[in-house]
């Protein structure tokens, strides 16, 4: 994707969860605290974050709704995926509690934890 079209979908996130709180009745849930996003790699995470703070995505507010995380972060194991023998089966799939660990980001580059969450959306709204 590139980044006009990433903007115009965080941009749409951001309207949809913050402004429009339209999750609450489409999904049956709130608060919605953060949107991951994984990136292949740290220049991308690098534009992604500029992009999660321009005044066109969130306005003048720091949301701190989007949170990325690296690629690399989620390393592979040996062990091949049985659906294609040619490409390591990510280890998230083998040990998914690693999303629970410290390897989001936030645009201020600072990182947490998925648990951190209660704590963020608190201090920042």
């Amino acid at each position: 994707m590139n980044l006009t079209d990433m903007m115009s979908k965080m941009r749409a996130l951001y309207h949809f969860i913050k402004r429009q709180q339209k999750h609450r009745e489409a999904f049956g849930i709130h608060p919605i605290r953060a949107v991951l996003i994984e990136t292949p790699n740290k220049h991308l995470a690098r534009k992604l974050m500029q992009l999660a703070e321009h005044p066109l995505v969130s306005g003048t507010k720091r949301a701190g709704l989007f949170w990325l995380s690296i690629s690399p972060v989620f390393p592979t194991p040996e062990v091949r995926s049985r659906i294609n023998e040619s490409r390591p089966t990510p280890v998230y799939m083998n040990r998914p509690e690693i999303v629970l660990e410290r390897i989001w980001a936030l645009p201020d580059y600072s990182l947490h934890r998925l648990g951190d969450m209660e704590n963020f959306g608190a201090a920042r709204g």
